[in-house]
């Protein structure tokens, strides 16, 4: 058991990574899951944390920090441009991270067929923004796959997951016709098509 001394603390000697700008990683390393957050209901409060292959959205609702978000990015830089990762995914120590058949780089169609045999009612959207970001699909489960150009056409490199009132994935607010899709985090607008049943 560690001991920490407030009378040496008060000499200003260190006792312990809970210390005067030390950083949230190291306190919540030391301290782990702490039992309460104080935070000013009328403050907006979110941030952004990375674990290794994996991102997590959070922000402050009813004074408590909870997870709106979270993605795992399929994909690495090796020459500069986003292709899909060889190596093993990672989150944090001591958890394998299981892909199944989700795997870097699956094409369209496999995706179509993977969410189908699993039950997943699914829609698919045309992105024309900017990114590397040319296909998604949103499922009811309140997911998304993100698909990047590929040489061969779009592949999947990226899989969130979202709240079920993260207004960013408005899955029950659209249409089953083709239309004008609405814009999700801050990127630009694109096709949609009817809401695909699993076989």
């Amino acid at each position: 058991m560690q001991k920490m001394s407030l009378e040496l603390m008060l000499r200003g000697e260190q006792q312990s990574p809970l210390w005067p700008d030390s950083t949230l990683g190291k306190i919540g390393y030391f301290l782990g899951t702490p039992d309460r957050w104080d935070l000013a209901n009328e403050s907006f409060f979110s941030c952004q944390l990375g674990y290794a292959d994996f991102e997590i959205n959070l922000q402050a609702r009813d004074n408590q920090v909870v997870v709106t978000r979270f993605w795992v990015e399929l994909w690495d830089t090796p020459e500069g441009e986003p292709s899909p990762k060889k190596t093993r995914i990672r989150l944090a120590r001591g958890i394998k991270v299981e892909l199944g058949r989700v795997q870097p780089g699956l094409a369209l169609a496999d995706a179509r067929t993977l969410l189908d045999s699993l039950g997943v009612k699914f829609q698919e959207f045309d992105r024309n923004d900017a990114s590397e970001i040319v296909k998604e699909f949103r499922t009811a489960s309140n997911a998304g796959l993100l698909f990047f150009r590929g040489p061969d056409g779009p592949v999947l490199m990226e899989v969130h997951f979202f709240s079920a009132d993260e207004q960013q994935h408005p899955f029950a607010n659209v249409g089953t016709d083709t239309k004008k899709a609405a814009p999700r985090d801050g990127l630009s607008k694109g096709r949609c098509g009817p809401v695909r049943e699993p076989r």
